[in-house]
C-alpha cells in the first residue's frame, strides 16, 4: 500500500501491511457481498487479468468514501496468480455528480408529468363552468321571455360558475407553482399561536355566520420554523375546510401534541362536523382523484386545496394524515419542524466556558445557552433535542470538533444545526478540512465580539431559527 492510500482511507501503511484484509473490512457492508462475488470471479477467472470496480469504503473517520479500484493480477503460464496490484482513486466528487445528476433527470421528469397533469384537469374541468356561463349568458342575451326572477336566477349560476373557475384557477397556479419552485421557499422563525390567529380571522366572519366556535388551543410560546406563507396557507385550507362542513353549534379545535421526533411538532385541526365517509379519506390528498363534495350550507370547492397543503407540509419535511368517522367530524393530523430556542457551546476548558457562555448570553438574548466539555456529550444533546445554534472548540479529548461535525454530517443534521467554531488552537490544515464539510465561521480565541455576533445571527437566520 503506497502512502497515498491513507489520504483515501486514514488508515496508514502500517495498519493495511500489519491486517491483510484491512481494504476487505473497510468495504460498505451494503457492497461487500456483491464486491466479494465481482473479486472472487476476477481471480479465479484465467482469461481476465484486469478488472474494475466500483464502490463505498467507510474510512477511519467513519465517512463514506467511494473508489474505483482497478486490480490487474499477474499469472504464470498455467494462469496461476503470481501477484496482485492495482490502483484505487477517490470518485466521491464524480459519484456525488452522477447522483445529482440523476435527481435532477427526476425532479424534470417531475415537472413534466405536472404539466402534464395541469393540462388535463384545467381542459376538463374549466368545460363544465365555461359550457354553463356561456349556455346562461346567450339565453339572457337571445330570449326576450325571461321574467326578472330567471333573468336574476341565471345570473347567479353565472356568478357560482366564475367563483368555481376562479377557485379552480387560483388553487392550479399555486400548486403547479409549488411543484415548479416558482413559489419562494424562504423558512424562518415564526410564533405558531400568531399565525393560528391571523388565520382564524381570516375565516371568522363565514364561522359566525355559520354559528361555529374556532379554540386556539396553542400555547404562546411556541416556535415552529418554516415559510410563513406556505404555513398560513395550510391553516387557511384546513380552517375554511372544517368551517364549510360544520353547522350550527359545532366546534373547531387547533391543538398540538408531542411528536416521534424531537425535530418536529405536531398539529392538530379538529372538528365536530358531518365527518368524511371512509371511501373517501383515501382520494383527499390526490390531485388525480380531485375529490370534493358541498359544504352544510352549499359552499363549493375544487378539490385542489389539499393536494396542495399536503405538498406545503412535505416541502417541511412533515407528514399530513386524517381521522374522520361519518357524521361524528374529522381530525386532520400533520407535523411541522420546532425552531429551537437553544444554543449549544462545546468547550472542554471550564474558564472559556464560563466566559463565552456568558458572552452569548448578552448577544443572543432570545436564546438559552447550553454547555458542555466535549464532541461526544454534545453529539449525544443534539440527537436528543437539535438546539439553533452550535460553537465549538476544535482540539478537545473524546471527541473534537472536527469529528463532532463529520458525525453531524453523518446524522443528518448538515443543514439543520449550523455549526460556528471558536477555537484556542487550530492550524490551517484544520480549518481546511472544516471549510471542505461546509463550515463558514472559524474564530481564533480571543475573538472579536462583534464578528461573533454577526456570525451568529447570519448563522442563524440562514437556518430560519
Amino acid at each position: 500500500m503506497s502512502k497515498a492510500i491513507e489520504k483515501i482511507t486514514g488508515y496508514n501503511q502500517t495498519e493495511f501491511l500489519s491486517d491483510q484484509r484491512l481494504f476487505l473490512k473497510i468495504i460498505h457492508p451494503d457492497d461487500f457481498h456483491d464486491m466479494k462475488k465481482r473479486l472472487a470471479f476476477h481471480l479465479k477467472s484465467d482469461m481476465q487479468a484486469t478488472s474494475e470496480f466500483e464502490f463505498r469504503i467507510l474510512n477511519k473517520s467513519g465517512n463514506v468514501v467511494w473508489v474505483r479500484n482497478k486490480i490487474n493480477a499477474a499469472r504464470d503460464s498455467d494462469g496461476k496468480i503470481l501477484k496482485v496490484y492495482g490502483l484505487v482513486s477517490d470518485i466521491t466528487f464524480s459519484k456525488r455528480a452522477e447522483e445529482e445528476l440523476k435527481q435532477s433527470a427526476a425532479n424534470l421528469k417531475k415537472l413534466n408529468d405536472a404539466k402534464d397533469r395541469f393540462l388535463s384537469i384545467i381542459s376538463h374541468d374549466l368545460r363544465a363552468p365555461f359550457s354553463s356561463i356561456l349556455g346562461f349568458t346567450d339565453l339572457l342575451l337571445e330570449d326576450d321571455t325571461l321574467t326578472d326572477v330567471e333573468r336574476q336566477q341565471y345570473i347567479s349560476y353565472i356568478q357560482d360558475s366564475s367563483k368555481s373557475m376562479l377557485a379552480l384557477v387560483n388553487s392550479m397556479l399555486d400548486w403547479t407553482r409549488l411543484q415548479t419552485g416558482r413559489i419562494k421557499f424562504e423558512p424562518e422563525k415564526l410564533n405558531a399561536r400568531e399565525i393560528i390567529e391571523s388565520s382564524i380571522n381570516t375565516v371568522s366572519g363565514i364561522a359566525l355566520k355559520k354559528g361555529v366556535e374556532i379554540e386556539n388551543l396553542i400555547e404562546p410560546a411556541l416556535h415552529i420554523y418554516g415559510d410563513k406563507n406556505l404555513i398560513l396557507h395550510i391553516f387557511n385550507n384546513l380552517l375554511s375546510n372544517a368551517v364549510k362542513f360544520t353547522k350550527l353549534g359545532d366546534r373547531i379545535m387547533i391543538l398540538v401534541n408531542v411528536s416521534s421526533t424531537s425535530r418536529f411538532i405536531t398539529f392538530s385541526v379538529k372538528d365536530s362536523g358531518i365527518g368524511i365517509k371512509a371511501g373517501n379519506l383515501d382520494k383527499l390528498f390526490s390531485i388525480e382523484t380531485k375529490f370534493t363534495s358541498e359544504g352544510t350550507a352549499g359552499e363549493k370547492g375544487s378539490g385542489l386545496g389539499l393536494s396542495l397543503v399536503k405538498d406545503i407540509v412535505e416541502k417541511h419535511g412533515g407528514k399530513i394524515e386524517v381521522k374522520s368517522e361519518f357524521g361524528k367530524g374529522t381530525e386532520f393530523i400533520f407535523t411541522l419542524p420546532v425552531a429551537s430556542t437553544k444554543i449549544l457551546l462545546v468547550d472542554h476548558n471550564t474558564k472559556e466556558r464560563m466566559f463565552y457562555s456568558k458572552v452569548l448570553i448578552n448577544i443572543t438574548t432570545d436564546y438559552a445557552i447550553n454547555v458542555v466539555s466535549n464532541g461526544k456529550e454534545a453529539l449525544e444533546r443534539i440527537i436528543q433535542s437539535p438546539p439553533a445554534l452550535v460553537i465549538t472548540e476544535h482540539k478537545m479529548p473524546i471527541m473534537s470538533g472536527l469529528t463532532l461535525v463529520r458525525e453531524l454530517i453523518k446524522n443528518g443534521f448538515k443543514d439543520t444545526v449550523p455549526v460556528i467554531v471558536l477555537t484556542g488552537d487550530i492550524d490551517r490544515a484544520a480549518i481546511q478540512e472544516y471549510t471542505d464539510l461546509g463550515i463558514e465561521y472559524i474564530f481564533s480565541k480571543p475573538t472579536n465580539l462583534i464578528s461573533l455576533k454577526s456570525a451568529i445571527e447570519k448563522s442563524l437566520k440562514k437556518k430560519g431559527h
